[in-house]
């Protein structure tokens, strides 16, 4: 039941019972009025007092609710801060799986130059060392 249905229920109950409270005959006592006068005090203090425990409840369910949020989102937050950290750490292994296919590829590609021009130095060395006297000279 919600706010709007415990005021509902509390203005209903607190008029009823005061309706036929209210009602007494013409022909009543003095002593009889202040009677039924004490009873409409009771039944208004018993109201109030039935009132009161609907509506701490429903404090007390809405804290509890309140309280439910704040523990579901904090989850929430922190089930989407896990999934991102395993995301992140996916990512970041297949950047380091590309990374050392490339550093490799570099490297075999350096080692062929590194050959390529050390086949050369050898098969022109001499010729090289010529030139560079006679020019010298």
């Amino acid at each position: 039941m919600n706010l709007l249905g415990i005021r509902y229920t509390i203005n209903r109950n607190f008029y009823t019972e005061a309706a036929a409270l209210a009602v007494r005959p013409f022909n009543m006592c003095e002593k009889e009025v202040a009677h039924v006068d004490d009873d409409m005090i009771r039944a208004l203090i018993a109201m109030d007092q039935r009132a009161r425990k609907l509506v701490q409840a429903e404090k007390d369910r809405r804290s509890a609710a309140k309280a439910e949020i704040v523990q579901e989102k904090q989850q929430l937050a922190d089930s989407y801060q896990r999934h991102a950290q395993e995301y992140i750490q996916k990512m970041r292994e297949k950047a380091d799986q590309k990374n050392a296919r490339q550093l490799t590829q570099a490297e075999e590609n350096f080692r062929q130059v590194e050959a390529s021009l050390e086949k050369q130095y050898q098969q022109n060395k001499e010729r090289w060392i010529r030139e560079l006297v006679d020019r010298c000279i």
